[in-house]
């Protein structure tokens, strides 16, 4: 099939990012008091922050204002919640200990329902969620010691006494209940292990970065985009009304079309699949995020078929005004990151 250039990756730029489109939350960790201190054998505690992306904790559309917003700390998020952990553990540490708590966050993503999310989930419940993911360790020295592996999406009910940064620090709280329960002299009788080992497998699941240039071609799975490997490179995009369609070209010649693809890329932009349509990804950090939706309202007919491209005909050499148009016939976007996991989007 033959290929026709596309919107360009200059104009489908960062600036289109909802990173760069999107205002700033700032959230604080709410003190919670440590009613019935134990003694813990270490004496400081340390928050690495290895997520793919360390800028934002996610996002939200304001129903007062229609306007995305981003939530972040005051200061980076390693430093706030060191900060936070240590004033709230500080009658437990044991001073003078050569041991400290490390701790990888691996996954930290608030969620707060607005309300078209409420629409679209078919609940009149407002309710926030928030995933962690982390890794805990008892550093001593040189040594490093596996405690505990926290992996939970934890709900709460956005009631009057809700704070953003009161869920994150009670959900960061609970996870590390489990130091109550260990036996830290059991924990260092088991294997350590080196700073290269720790840092290899915490960082294993980012460690492929974005690609400023993916292959052109359509990518069934998560794992041919991050490899580079599209399963097939003879391919057309139809913008229909309700739906896009990938069709692709046979050994024997014969088009037709592919479906339940994870995305593809024209050589310049990439577009994940989201519904039945599909939306330009734009780099951020180690991740990408995009605008996205599965609500449609039909309008004028969309575009003819473009070989081998990302978008419309009419927005081949469009600017930004029009792809902003063009973005506004999908109704409630919203914004969304890429899990580089699994490819999968929060």
């Amino acid at each position: 099939m033959a290929y026709a250039s596309s919107f360009s990756q200059t104009k489908v730029s960062t600036a289109l990012s909802p990173s760069n489109k999107s205002r700033y939350k700032v959230i604080y960790p709410v003190a919670v008091k440590n009613d019935h201190p134990s003694l813990l054998p270490f004496s400081g505690i340390e928050i690495r922050d290895i997520r793919p992306d360390t800028t934002k904790l996610g996002f939200y559309r304001s129903t007062k204002d229609r306007h995305s917003y981003k939530y972040r700390f005051a200061t980076n998020t390693a430093d706030e919640l060191t900060a936070f952990l240590t004033d709230h553990f500080q009658q437990s540490f044991t001073p003078g200990s050569n041991n400290r708590l490390v701790i990888y966050i691996k996954k930290l993503w608030l969620s707060e329902f607005d309300s078209a999310e409420l629409s679209l989930h078919n609940t009149h419940v407002r309710n926030a969620w928030l995933y962690l993911k982390t890794e805990i360790y008892l550093q001593s020295q040189d040594a490093y010691y596996p405690i505990y592996r926290f992996d939970s999406v934890t709900y709460a009910r956005k009631n009057n006494g809700y704070t953003s940064g009161g869920f994150i620090s009670t959900t960061l709280l609970n996870a590390l209940q489990v130091l109550d329960r260990t036996d830290f002299a059991k924990v260092i009788q088991k294997r350590k292990l080196d700073q290269a080992s720790v840092d290899a497998f915490n960082n294993l699941a980012v460690a492929t970065t974005a690609f400023p240039k993916p292959a052109k071609g359509v990518y069934v799975s998560f794992d041919e985009f991050k490899n580079g490997r599209p399963s097939c490179t003879d391919y057309e995009v139809r913008f229909e009304s309700l739906a896009d369609i990938i069709y692709v070209k046979a050994p024997d010649g014969v088009v037709y079309p592919k479906r339940n693809v994870w995305g593809f890329s024209d050589g310049e932009t990439v577009f994940i699949r989201m519904g039945s349509n599909f939306f330009p990804l734009y780099n951020q950090e180690k991740t990408w995020e995009f605008y996205g939706t599965a609500a449609m309202e039909f309008r004028a007919p969309r575009m003819p078929i473009l070989p081998g491209a990302g978008l419309p005909m009419m927005i081949a050499s469009a600017g930004v005004t029009e792809f902003t148009q063009y973005e506004k016939r999908l109704v409630n976007l919203r914004a969304f990151q890429v899990d580089m996991e699994n490819g999968k989007f929060y």
